[in-house]
């Protein structure tokens, strides 16, 4: 049994959906911009849900604190490292 769930343009029409992506929505009195990424429990995702930007921005995290490591490998005797 397969169900056919409607998308938002089959109900308002797809002009209206595309001034909606482009103002933004109002949702009590709040108005809630579009964006091309959010922030979900520390995972960024796009709109295609592809993780690329988050994957990005973790390489970059780790090599940052690989740097930091590197310099502070200088300033610690060899018997606590070893």
């Amino acid at each position: 049994m397969s169900q056919h769930w409607p998308n938002l343009q089959e109900f308002v029409g797809p002009t209206l959906v595309q001034h909606m992506f482009v103002l933004g929505v109002t949702i009590d009195s709040m108005v809630v911009q579009p964006t091309g990424v959010v922030r979900d429990l520390g995972v960024l995702l796009d709109s295609e849900l592809s993780l690329k930007q988050h994957v990005n921005r973790t390489a970059s995290t780790c090599f940052y604190h690989l740097r930091r490591l590197r310099q502070l490998k200088r300033h610690v005797k060899v018997d606590v490292i070893g």
